[in-house]
C-alpha cells in the first residue's frame, strides 16, 4: 500500500494536466469545500474545475452546502456560507470571483500559488491593467488578485478577491 507522501510526490512529478481534464489534486481539494469550514484553496479549485461553466461551478458549491442566490436581472450567481468566504459567478460564467474578508491578498496569492504548484498547473505572471498581481493558469484561465470591496486595491492585509476568468468562454480574449 502506497503512503500519502508517495502519492503526493507522484502527483507533483506527473506532467501538467490540461484544465479540461479532471485534475486529481483539484478534485481532492474539493473535500474542503464544506460550507461549515470552507477552505480558500477549495473554493479556488471549484472555480478552476468549473472552467467557466456556471451550472457546474455553482453545483460544486451547493453540493457542499453553500447557499445560492441568483440575480437573473444582473446575470449573477452568489454563493455563500456562514463562514467568511463568498463566491460570485457573472458574465455568463466567464468570471468566478472568490472573496475573503479575512484573508489578505498575500495570503490568498500564496494559497493559489501553492495549490497550482501541488496540482502541477503552470502559473505565469501576466500584466494587469491596475498593476496588481495576476497569473495565467494553464492555457485558458487567468487569476487576478485584489483586495475586496467596491474600489479594490492591489494589496490588502485584511481582505482579498481572486477573480478567475476563462478565455475559452470569451473566444480567447
Amino acid at each position: 500500500m502506497r503512503s500519502a507522501k508517495f502519492t503526493l510526490a507522484i502527483l507533483m512529478l506527473t506532467p501538467a494536466v490540461a484544465l479540461a481534464e479532471p485534475n486529481p489534486v483539484l478534485q481532492s481539494a474539493l473535500n474542503g469545500l464544506s460550507a461549515s469550514q470552507p477552505g480558500l484553496g477549495s473554493a479556488f479549485s471549484a472555480c478552476i474545475l468549473g472552467d467557466g461553466d456556471p451550472v457546474l461551478t455553482a453545483a460544486m458549491f451547493t453540493d457542499a452546502g453553500w447557499v445560492r442566490q441568483d440575480d437573473d436581472e444582473m446575470g449573477v450567481i452568489e454563493l455563500s456560507t456562514d463562514q467568511a468566504l463568498f463566491v460570485t459567478l457573472y458574465d455568463g460564467g466567464r468570471i468566478c470571483a472568490v472573496g475573503s474578508p479575512s484573508d489578505g491578498t498575500h495570503a490568498a496569492t500564496f494559497t493559489l500559488q501553492t495549490l497550482a504548484k501541488v496540482a502541477n498547473l503552470p502559473t505565469v505572471p501576466i500584466p494587469d491593467e491596475l498593476d496588481c498581481t495576476a497569473f495565467s493558469i494553464g492555457d485558458a484561465t487567468r487569476a487576478y488578485v485584489t483586495g475586496g470591496g467596491q474600489d479594490p486595491v492591489c494589496d490588502s492585509d485584511t481582505d482579498s478577491e481572486i477573480r478567475f476568468t476563462f478565455t475559452r468562454r470569451d473566444g480567447g480574449n
